[in-house]
């Protein structure tokens, strides 16, 4: 019975960290476009927000660089 409910606090805390990493992301969904890449980086633009940005190095933007509407921070 203890170990179930440890089991239950692990699953609900760690369910709760993976939440609050994955907030800084929201929705957003990074697309490259090597046609405007420069000496910055690598332009990306976000689908969902329509956030530009440069990276260097491989990969894709690591937050959303989109404002947080009042309210929701």
């Amino acid at each position: 019975m203890i170990l179930a409910v440890l089991l239950l606090i692990a699953v609900l805390i760690w369910m709760l960290v993976t939440y609050r990493s994955r907030q800084q992301m929201r929705f957003c969904r990074w697309r490259a476009n090597r046609d405007k890449d420069g000496p910055e980086g690598h332009y990306h633009v976000c689908m969902a927000c329509g956030a530009e940005t440069f990276v260097t190095g491989a990969g894709t933007p690591a937050i959303c660089l989109r404002p947080v509407p009042p309210g929701e921070a």
